[in-house]
């Protein structure tokens, strides 16, 4: 169970206790389990410290993000040949952005998309694309015509 551990100060978590048990050891595995490493010393005041206030940061900025899978969804792979799984909660906007354009169901993936989640494609892709579904198109074309061509 992940804990809301941005309402404890790093000294507190790592000297306190809750139901018996040490908040640093639920941490070390929340951490663990976010950044697939492991605390780089528990007892170490200051390393312990940097890596707390590194965990908080990053559940900050993730936390402002408006995405979220659909149940089914929770927990996918990123992609074949890539480490990771995208889980509600954690879900980064590089990551939705990733699975927005490489996953064949895309914004079906998704139970909540900001309103301004739409993925801003290369040219190559937009080109990949058309080649696809097979879409006669001028190579030379400007990309915004290529989009046009592509959404007809």
């Amino acid at each position: 169970m992940t804990h809301d551990w941005q309402q404890y100060a790093p000294e507190q978590v790592r000297t306190d206790k809750i139901d018996g048990s040490r908040l640093v050891l639920a941490f070390a595995k929340d951490y663990k389990n976010y950044f697939n490493q492991e605390l780089t010393c528990i007892n170490c005041e200051s390393s312990f410290k940097n890596e707390f206030l590194k965990y908080i940061r990053t559940m900050s900025k993730e936390a402002k993000n408006d995405y979220e899978l659909k149940p089914k969804y929770n927990g996918l792979p990123l992609g074949f040949g890539l480490r990771g799984r995208v889980y509600n909660g954690k879900i980064t906007k590089k990551q939705a952005d990733h699975l927005l354009k490489t996953h064949p169901k895309g914004e079906d993936l998704f139970k909540v998309l900001p309103e301004d989640s739409s993925v801003e494609m290369s040219k190559k892709e937009v080109i990949a694309l058309l080649t696809e579904k097979g879409i006669d198109f001028d190579p030379k074309a400007k990309k915004d015509d290529l989009l046009e061509i592509l959404n007809k």
